[in-house]
């Protein structure tokens, strides 16, 4: 395998601190994740969308890596020469802005959701919740009727209760119900910024409800409730304000994420978008 130190740099987040990073989270085979206090930096192959915490490597998969540097100009890996980090190869996230055309953001949110609603995973919340289990016992079913339960406190403006029938709650690095609470946050914080509905107070809320002990989960909501946006997400709710709606592609991408999780962040932030988003109509 190459030599990390042969390999191309493409993206540095613009949220990765400056510093050294030692202390590994997770290590897979295209992405290692290391401790960044209470958050995550994630350094990750070429197959993954730039990132706000990420560092993106031009490789099919990571050789060895125990340890970073990030200096104001390069980044050192292990005990390697300094690989500059361009201008160009900087990641800054997307702003969101007022959208003043309401109708084709309506229009487009409700297109998005009816290919959501057909592409996505048989396995996630947005399916199992359209489910019927004939065993209510399993561990399918039982994951369902909290999920169930979690939407409906979220429609009674019960917020904290509605989080605990969704965090933790599901199998994977990151539980689908938790992916579920990141898309919601999404939804909220972009909605707050591209129509005129103050929800700032809701966001807190169920931030502050959302947030645990594990570090890449608080990674994906603090990015959600700041809109540091992963690049895929950012272009997906870029294109749902405009006239040339391209969010089935980007959708697509987002679907991609792991088994479920892409679809399970999706199932949450079209449940905010019912909820919030002005004279919108979705069947959810």
């Amino acid at each position: 395998m190459e030599s990390i130190n042969n390999i191309g740099l493409l993206s540095v987040g613009a949220c990765v601190p400056e510093g050294r990073f030692q202390l590994i989270y997770s290590h897979h085979a295209k992405v290692i994740n290391f401790s960044c206090g209470e958050l995550i930096v994630s350094v990750c192959t070429r197959d993954y969308c730039p990132g706000a915490f990420r560092i993106i490597l031009d490789a099919d998969l990571l050789p060895e890596l125990k340890t970073f540097t990030k200096l104001k100009h390069s980044i050192i890996f292990d005990s390697g020469k300094p690989v500059k980090i361009s201008d160009k190869s900087i990641y800054l996230s997307l702003e969101f802005h007022l959208v003043p055309e309401r109708v084709i953001l309506q229009k487009n949110i409700e297109k998005s959701f009816r290919d959501f609603s057909s592409l996505c995973s048989p396995e996630s919340i947005y399916s199992m919740v359209s489910s019927y289990y004939r065993d209510e016992n399993t561990f399918s079913a039982v994951l369902a009727n909290s999920y169930r339960q979690g939407i409906k406190m979220f429609r009674e403006n019960e917020f904290e209760n509605a989080v605990k029938c969704f965090k933790r709650k599901g199998i994977g690095l990151t539980p689908a119900g938790d992916d579920f609470l990141v898309g919601f946050l999404i939804s909220i914080a972009w909605m707050s910024q591209v129509q005129k509905n103050e929800l700032s107070k809701i966001l807190k809320v169920i931030f502050v409800a959302s947030v645990g002990n594990d570090p890449l989960v608080n990674t994906f909501l603090t990015q959600a409730v700041t809109l540091k946006l992963d690049e895929d997400w950012a272009m997906f709710l870029t294109s749902l304000g405009t006239k040339e709606d391209e969010s089935l592609g980007w959708m697509t991408k987002i679907i991609s994420h792991g088994s479920s999780s892409g679809s399970d962040e999706l199932s949450g932030f079209y449940l905010a978008c019912s909820l919030y988003c002005n004279d919108i109509g979705l069947d959810y």
